[in-house]
C-alpha cells in the first residue's frame, strides 16, 4: 500500500508516481523538514528508500516541477549499521531522519516498519555518553586550544582558521559531554541559546568581533567556562595510558 499523504502536507501526485517508479524499493519513507511539517518554501522532499540486501546504496536529486526530491537509498544492513555508529559519532543526522520518517511502503517483512522504531528508541535514548578517558583527552584538547591561542596573542599571529575551529570543537564537546545529540549547524546557534545562554552569549560575540585579540580572548573564555561546567582538568596534562 502506498499512502500519499502525511498530517501535514499532500505529497504531490508527480512525485508519488516518480517514487513508485523506483522497482528496487523495498520500502520508502518520507522524511525531513517536509514530513515534520517544519520547513520553508525552498524545502526540498527528503525520502529514503529502502533497497533489497546485497544491492549498491546510492544518492540522486531530481527536479520535478519545480521542486527538488532527494532520495537516499540504502540496503537493510547499512541502515543497521548507520544506528550503530550514530551514537558513537553523536551526530545522530540518519537516525533523526529514520525516527521522524512517515512510512509510505513497506515489504511484507515490515523491515522498515522495525528499523524506525529502532530509530525512535536510540533517538529517544540519546548519543553514547563521554567516559573518563574521553572527558580527560577533551580537557586535554581545550587545554592544547588554550595554549596555542595564547602563543598567537604573544606572536601578534591573528590565526583565524585556528580560532573558528576552536571554537566549533568546544561547541561540539559541550553536546557530547551533555550527551545531546549535535544539531545541524544551521539549528545549532539557536539550540545552544536555548541550553546554555551563557556560552551562546560568548560564541555570539566571537563571531560579531572584529578584533583578533578580542576574539582570542572569548576563545580562553570558552575553555574555562566549559571545564567549569564539566568539571574538565585543563592543566594541558596528558591523559594516563595503560599499559
Amino acid at each position: 500500500m502506498f499512502k500519499k499523504q502525511n498530517q501535514t502536507q499532500t505529497i504531490p501526485d508527480v512525485i508519488t508516481k516518480a517514487l513508485q517508479k523506483i522497482k528496487e524499493a523495498q520500502g520508502i519513507l518520507f522524511t525531513g523538514s517536509r514530513a515534520t511539517g517544519i520547513f520553508s518554501l525552498n524545502s526540498d522532499w527528503d525520502f529514503i528508500i529502502l533497497l533489497s540486501d546485497g544491492q549498491k546504496e546510492y544518492r540522486k536529486t531530481w527536479e520535478i516541477n519545480g521542486e527538488l526530491v532527494e532520495i537516499f537509498c540504502h540496503p537493510k544492513q547499512e541502515l543497521d549499521e548507520f544506528l550503530r555508529t550514530d551514537p558513537l559519532v553523536r551526530i545522530g543526522a540518519t537516525t533523526n531522519m529514520l525516527a521522524s520518517g512517515i512510512i509510505l511502503k513497506d515489504n511484507p517483512k515490515q523491515d522498515l516498519a522495525l528499523i524506525v522504531k529502532r530509530a525512535k528508541n536510540i533517538w529517544k535514548k540519546g548519543p553514547q555518553p563521554v567516559g573518563k578517558i574521553e572527558r580527560q583527552w577533551i580537557g586535554y584538547d581545550i587545554s592544547t586550544y588554550l595554549e596555542d591561542v595564547e602563543d598567537c596573542v604573544a606572536d601578534n599571529n591573528p590565526a583565524y582558521l585556528l580560532f573558528s575551529q576552536a571554537v566549533s570543537e568546544m561547541v561540539r564537546y559541550f553536546y557530547a559531554l551533555s550527551r545531546i545529540w549535535l544539531p545541524l549547524p544551521k539549528k545549532r546557534l539557536n539550540d545552544l541559546k536555548k541550553r546554555i545562554p551563557a556560552l551562546y552569549a560568548l560564541v555570539i560575540k566571537f563571531h560579531t568581533s572584529s578584533e583578533w585579540k578580542q576574539k582570542a580572548e572569548i576563545i580562553t573564555n570558552l575553555g574555562v567556562m566549559l571545564a567549569k561546567h564539566f568539571k574538565l582538568n585543563i592543566d594541558g596534562k596528558l591523559p594516563a595510558q595503560k599499559n
